[in-house]
């Protein structure tokens, strides 16, 4: 293979790059999957702009109840249990902060 031929620090550069590049698109990925969260948010509670003050500490109880389904339901191991990953849980495991955040 090619990379058997490069120096050792150019290959443990180029992964560098290889890593930062995943975690970077990543993250962009993740701030998307939020506002998603956000803007399914307001479309389940239409005018949400407009509640009495009472219901910004009612509303923000639904992300954590949301998470518990899918922890529930969906996929224990996101919790952080188990030694195995199933893909299912992976998913899982960046949707349900991605609901709490947004």
């Amino acid at each position: 293979m090619i990379f058997s031929r490069l120096p050792e620090p150019v290959l443990l550069i180029l992964l560098a790059v290889l890593v930062g590049a995943v975690g970077g698109l990543g993250a962009v990925v993740f701030r998307l999957m939020i506002r998603a969260a956000q803007a399914g948010y307001h479309a389940f509670v239409p005018g949400s702009a407009h509640l009495p003050h009472y219901m910004t500490a009612v509303l923000p109880a639904l992300g954590p109840f949301m998470v518990g389904l899918i922890t529930t339901y969906g996929a224990r191991e996101v919790r952080g249990r188990g030694g195995r990953i199933r893909p299912r849980v992976g998913v899982l495991g960046i949707v349900a902060p991605a609901i709490t955040i947004g």
